[in-house]
C-alpha cells in the first residue's frame, strides 16, 4: 500500500556521465546530509567516475526492483539506467 512506503527520495545507480562532476554526482552531493532522501551510487559503474565518489559517503549495494517499492518518491537520473 502506499502508505505503507517510506516517505523518502531513493535511488542506485552506476557513476555513468561524461561531464565531470555528473547529474549524478551533484544530486549525490546536494542530497547527502538530507534526512528524507537516500542516494547512492552502486559498485561497478565507469571507472573514472567511481575514482571520484567517496565510498563511505556515497556508496551501497545495489537493490532489486522490490526494494524500490518499498519508498514513495524514486529518482530516475540522467545516465544509464532502468537495467532490469
Amino acid at each position: 500500500k502506499w502508505e505503507d512506503r517510506k516517505s523518502i527520495a531513493f535511488w542506485r545507480g552506476g557513476s555513468s556521465g561524461c561531464d565531470r562532476p555528473t547529474l549524478r554526482m551533484r544530486v549525490a552531493e546536494s542530497l547527502k546530509d538530507v534526512s528524507h532522501a537516500d542516494v547512492k551510487f552502486t559498485p561497478g559503474g565507469w571507472p573514472e567516475n567511481d575514482a571520484m565518489i567517496p565510498k563511505d559517503q556515497f556508496v551501497a549495494e545495489r537493490s532489486d526492483l522490490a526494494k524500490h517499492f518499498e519508498y514513495k518518491y524514486i529518482f530516475i537520473l540522467d545516465g544509464n539506467c532502468l537495467h532490469f
